[in-house]
């Protein structure tokens, strides 16, 4: 069950991808600036505001995997109808295929508590996690080159194939564990006030995990720019995070899985993060301190992705995961902004990259607040 949901994850990856990697076809046949393609890459993740809840709720009411089937289908559809390059309909699509997204990221990680709860968990969602990464991966070799030969209606035809195609392995081989909550009854139990709090608190700690990952994705170049790097040499380093963490998000859950102290080893890696991300921003050996940083910064990731399992019980897990993916996209939507204005402001290429240590710190510092609340033993 896990390689299907890995597949829908990557899926989602795969099309986020499909902007940015056809700028250059987008920017040449259209009016399509800079400005309007940040904002059009950015259209992916506004709906999750709006429908994370609902679609977390949705889910808690007629089951996962329909809602699953229409989030793939709904992507389907919003690739497609970005194939005739016009304004509107890019603007159109991109959203559409964002509100698959969000109640795939949604559902999908609720499918892998229902299957993994308890000590399997850990690891499981460290491979499920690897998804995100690969799928960007495969996006930035096959999608620039599909737009060479084929323009960027090949590019957007392209997106939605792996989407199709875990469209169709989840409708053939997904099922629910044998072991599961009553929909009827789970939707009208609700979500307790207690419920709402740790989804949100988790949330909030998974949103600024990722948003100290998407800062030093974005401002490394920059960094290693100013430090004499050619521009080539800067994007190809920058670009090592992501394959790195291909491999290194698995292990993280294979060591995290093994050691008696979870929370302890989930702040310590976090803590670890924040000061070679310092290190990088204000010392002389800026690729050692990156390096190390992109090690690192994968091992907490199932550990931190699990959290919401251990805090939510099996009945308020559906609508709970909406509240925490509510959460996650309010952070990944204002705090890049943040660290934008920090760096306008402060005129340096430092100054974000140490925004995103002070992010990390904060997820380490919700870390340990949740904690007591986690439904496990050993912390």
């Amino acid at each position: 069950m896990l390689t299907v949901l890995f597949i829908a994850r990557s899926a989602i990856a795969y099309q986020f991808e499909s902007i940015a990697a056809g700028s250059f076809s987008l920017t040449e046949g259209t009016e399509l600036g800079f400005a309007q393609l940040g904002l059009l890459i950015g259209c992916h993740m506004l709906p999750g505001i709006v429908l994370a809840l609902p679609g977390g709720l949705l889910a808690q009411r007629f089951g996962s995997k329909p809602i699953v089937l229409i989030g793939l289908g709904l992507m389907v559809v919003g690739a497609l109808t970005m194939v005739t390059i016009e304004v509107p309909m890019l603007f159109a699509g991109r959203i559409i295929s964002g509100a698959g997204g969000v109640l795939l990221n949604v559902v999908l990680t609720r499918m892998v508590t229902d299957w993994f709860a308890g000590r399997d968990a850990v690891l499981a969602f460290s491979i499920f996690v690897a998804s995100w990464p690969l799928g960007i991966a495969l996006g930035l070799v096959t999608l620039p080159a599909t737009g060479i030969v084929y323009g960027w209606s090949g590019i957007a035809i392209v997106s939605a194939l792996p989407s199709l195609l875990a469209l169709v392995l989840v409708h053939l081989f997904y099922r629910d564990p044998l072991q599961r909550v009553d929909m009827r009854s789970a939707a009208t139990a609700g979500l307790r006030v207690r419920d709402y709090a740790l989804a949100t608190g988790a949330g909030a700690v998974w949103g600024l995990y990722n948003v100290s990952l998407v800062i030093f994705v974005s401002a490394a170049p920059d960094l290693f720019l100013a430090n004499g790097y050619t521009l080539a040499n800067a994007s190809f380093i920058a670009s090592v995070l992501g394959w790195v963490l291909v491999v290194v998000l698995p292990a993280g859950g294979w060591i995290a899985q093994r050691v008696a102290r979870p929370v302890a080893f989930t702040v310590a890696s976090l803590m670890l993060v924040a000061s070679a991300a310092v290190a990088m921003a204000l010392g002389p050996q800026t690729i050692v301190a990156f390096v190390v940083l992109a090690v690192i910064f994968g091992l907490p990731a199932g550990l931190l992705l699990a959290l919401p399992g251990e805090l939510l019980s099996a009945d308020s897990r559906a609508g709970g995961m909406g509240m925490f993916y509510l959460s996650f996209y309010v952070s990944m939507t204002g705090l890049p902004a943040v660290a934008g204005l920090i760096r306008n402001v402060t005129h340096t290429v430092a100054g974000p990259v140490l925004f995103g240590a002070c992010m990390a710190m904060l997820a380490a510092l919700g870390m340990l607040l949740l904690a007591p609340h986690r439904q496990t033993v050993a912390v």
